[in-house]
């Protein structure tokens, strides 16, 4: 006989940040709440491994968007955030095998070698334009497409590229959206980024804690185990079937999971066949000591390259340690070998903190890292083209590859909220 839970309001069906704040928010509207995750542990991508040595290990470089969706969600659950943000500060372009100053501001921009003179002119019109453009004009354009518009060409155009890579996240300009691009480049240059004391695994304990608090009416319940099906009917209006047999009767269901997973448990293989992910090769470093303390940032402007030192603005490290997050953004199915990938990203740690390897404590190689679900495509109108919230009546989707806003978390918690709207 197939063991059974009783009837749940929801059933929210991934534990990630996206299915944990979902299931908060509902059960903050008095409803009772069961949230499935298919592995031991909660926060999917946002884990953070706690190192012996006292290093924080993120799943990749992680940077929280100020002013957007993701940072209103979280205050909405009550999840302190630091006010502080990265400064530009020690910031470096690299080009043609050489490192110079990024200009990350007027003075900056009038002493760095890396722009001619009438290019150094172009380039602070940008600076001060680049805000109010209506990013919603190019929602169909590409990148490519938008930087031929612009006339961009040379190192100015490389330059734009380094910048909506490291803002995006992605590196695919002839198929993202520069909408999608601008968007994200506009709020990081306005509101910049935050990098979190304890590493986002701070964001799944505060969200877990908000789940489970006992000033609920009803705290969220959480469950280990897989979801293999949803079956619509009966008297509770949906069931859905676990991979030991068990089965969980509810009035609503919420799928917090990756495309591809919500395909499988709905039944509809083609939910995922429009998602395009996002990866990148990741090598993460607990250093002993920086070699360079004047070298925190470096952005790949001829190569899709990135290299920033966490620790310098967060608590990541031992006390005189680094945590360094290097990585190569990577074009969509673009095949490339594991150990080239790394030998890369070393190259190009040596380049910016010369005899690093003799500093290395901890380290670790991920050649092929999921950034996100969904790259925001001109061919589908940027974000406009992704999934939308409520899959139908009691049936509702979330995660970074649903809704019509954001990108990464923030597409990810507006998700969530809207998904606790439509349930209310």
């Amino acid at each position: 006989m197939l063991g059974k839970s009783s009837g749940f309001d929801a059933v929210v069906v991934g534990g990630g940040l996206a299915g944990l704040a979902v299931a908060t928010l509902l059960a903050r509207q008095g409803k009772r709440v069961q949230l499935i995750e298919r592995r031991d542990k909660l926060g999917g991508r946002a884990r953070s491994q706690q190192h012996e040595a006292g290093f924080v290990l993120n799943q990749g470089p992680h940077a929280l968007y100020r002013g957007g969706e993701a940072e209103a969600v979280l205050r909405l659950l009550d999840v302190p955030l630091p006010r502080r943000v990265v400064p530009g500060e020690g910031s470096w372009g690299f080009i043609d095998q050489r490192l110079h100053p990024l200009p990350t501001g007027i003075l900056s921009l009038l002493r760095t070698p890396l722009f001619k003179v009438s290019d150094k002119l172009t380039f602070a019109k940008l600076l001060a334009t680049i805000g109010s453009v209506d990013a919603a004009r190019f929602d169909a354009c590409t990148v490519e497409a938008w930087l031929d518009e612009a006339g961009l060409q040379g190192v100015l155009r490389q330059t734009l590229l380094g910048l909506f890579r490291v803002s995006s996240y992605a590196h695919a300009p002839s198929a993202m959206s520069a909408g999608a691009a601008l968007r994200n480049l506009q709020r990081t240059s306005q509101r910049g980024v935050t990098y979190l004391d304890g590493g986002w695994q701070s964001l799944v304990e505060e969200l877990s804690k908000q789940a489970q608090s006992l000033e609920l009416k009803h705290p969220v319940e959480i469950r280990y185990a897989p979801v293999s099906k949803l079956h619509r009917g009966g008297s509770s209006r949906f069931r859905l079937e676990l991979s030991n047999g068990d089965h969980v009767d509810c009035k609503a269901v919420v799928l917090a999971v990756g495309p591809r997973v919500a395909a499988s448990i709905l039944g509809q293989p083609e939910l995922w066949t429009e998602a395009v992910p996002i990866h990148a090769a990741c090598l993460t470093l607990g250093l002993r000591r920086l070699p360079r303390p004047d070298r925190l940032f470096a952005l790949g402007l001829d190569r899709p390259l990135y290299l920033s030192v966490h620790s310098a603005h967060a608590a990541l490290a031992p006390k005189g340690a680094a945590l360094v997050h290097v990585a190569r953004y990577l074009e969509p199915e673009e095949g490339l070998d594991a150990a080239a990938l790394r030998s890369e990203l070393e190259q190009y740690v040596e380049m910016v903190q010369p005899g690093f390897g003799e500093q290395v404590w901890v380290e670790r190689f991920a050649p092929n890292l999921l950034v996100s679900n969904w790259l925001p495509k001109a061919a589908s109108y940027g974000a406009a083209g992704r999934p939308k919230v409520e899959f139908e009546p009691g049936i509702c989707l979330a995660g970074d590859w649903v809704g019509a806003h954001g990108h990464l978390l923030d597409a990810a918690l507006s998700s969530a909220r809207e998904a606790a709207a439509c349930l209310q």
